[in-house]
């Protein structure tokens, strides 16, 4: 019972690792649709949002979404924004939630040349991540199952 709970955990640590990549695939993918509809259409961005929230590209990040119908309740965007990633967090770290709620409030302050400046910045931000994440997952992933499986055994062989 020892042995599966260490590996079981091994390999949730290694599924988190897949998820936050994911998730930062996800972002980007996010970025490159909206400045694509800022730059073609020069909508605002809030009218980005609530164009956006029904594509496919976006489905998996449910924040989106959400603050789209809170959008459309008349709510303000920074709070649609911010209370949308609370209810729908990404599988991505601290220092990068920050960054995306920090995204929400910078982003609605713009002018059209602003927002296409500031989606430059926050995409290169997140392609930084995503390369981080890549490596960490190349790097980590076997070694936390191997890890929770010889852990496992380890204490199973002790027990016995």
């Amino acid at each position: 019972m020892v042995w599966l709970a260490a590996t079981v955990c091994g390999a949730m640590l290694a599924e988190r690792l897949s998820k936050r990549q994911k998730s930062l695939e996800q972002l980007l993918v996010f970025f490159r649709l909206v400045r694509l509809e800022v730059t073609h259409y020069l909508l605002p961005f809030p009218e980005v949002i609530l164009r956006i929230s029904d594509s496919f590209s976006v489905h998996d990040l449910g924040f989106v979404s959400s603050c789209a119908e809170m959008l459309k309740t008349g709510k303000d965007f920074p709070v649609a924004w911010e209370e949308s990633l609370v209810r729908f967090p990404l599988c991505i770290g601290k220092d990068e939630i920050n960054l995306i709620m920090q995204f929400g409030k910078t982003v609605c302050s713009c002018d059209i040349n602003g927002v296409e400046d500031v989606l430059a910045y926050y995409f290169e931000r997140f392609e930084s991540a995503l390369t981080h994440a890549v490596s960490a997952k190349e790097r980590y992933a076997k070694l936390f199952l191997f890890s929770g499986v010889f852990f496992g055994g380890i204490v199973f062989m002790i027990i016995i």
